[in-house]
């Protein structure tokens, strides 16, 4: 599965105001920035067994990456989510180990977000 869905590209791309081509790469840049630092709070939050702030960073995440088309990274976030809102972090650090490499293909697939 391809790291950002081309469907949902197309859709921000229909969005996008006329004449206005860096409308897509502010929108995704601000996605990375924030992603980034959602990460660092799942890092931190998992390793003060903090299941509460797992639960909500990867709420934030799984939704803001759907938005983008990340759904790959959305998916590993809702599972994440999961776990974590049953109290069973656990498995947290694994998850996230999964969560940050497919950011990293989400942040090398951006220009699949270009005209």
């Amino acid at each position: 599965m391809p790291s950002l869905d081309p469907c949902v590209a197309e859709r921000l791309r229909d969005l996008t105001p006329v004449g206005d081509e860096s409308f897509l790469d502010e929108l995704f840049n601000t996605f990375l920035d924030n992603a980034t630092t959602t990460i660092d709070v799942l890092r931190r939050a998992a390793r003060a067994g903090d299941a509460k702030g797992v639960t909500q960073a990867a709420h934030s995440l799984r939704s803001s990456s759907r938005n983008v088309g990340a759904c790959v990274l959305a998916d590993i976030c809702e599972r994440l989510e999961m776990a974590s809102s049953a109290e069973s972090i656990t498995d947290a650090g694994e998850w996230i180990d999964q969560l940050e490499q497919e950011f990293g293909r989400v942040k090398g697939s951006r220009t699949k977000l270009q005209p």
